[in-house]
């Protein structure tokens, strides 16, 4: 199975709101302090904000990415080039970065 960018940015904002729910009470029985609970609240939100940045920003991020390959890698320039929606990966050996 595997796991999306949309998968991830929807269990975030899933695990905010249960925080949410959850954390008052945990604070009201005393089991976690209501600056640890502020915190941890916080920080998955800035998770899940983060993702969707990232999400939302992403064909700018691949258009990026095909700029530095034709730079670097004329002959797989060529490739994107005839097949747009073909993704490259390019594997370097030791050798060749020395």
């Amino acid at each position: 199975m595997t796991t999306t960018l949309t998968d991830m940015i929807a269990e975030a904002r899933r695990e905010v709101e249960m925080r949410l729910r959850v954390y008052p009470y945990r604070v009201e029985q005393k089991k976690m302090s209501q600056e640890a609970a502020d915190r941890q609240i916080k920080i998955m939100a800035d998770i899940a904000e983060a993702l969707q940045r990232l999400q939302d920003n992403l064909p700018m991020f691949k258009e990026l990415a095909k700029q530095k390959i034709a730079v670097q890698y004329p002959l797989a320039a060529q490739v994107l080039e005839h097949f747009p929606d073909a993704e490259i990966t390019i594997r370097e050996t030791q050798e060749s970065l020395l």
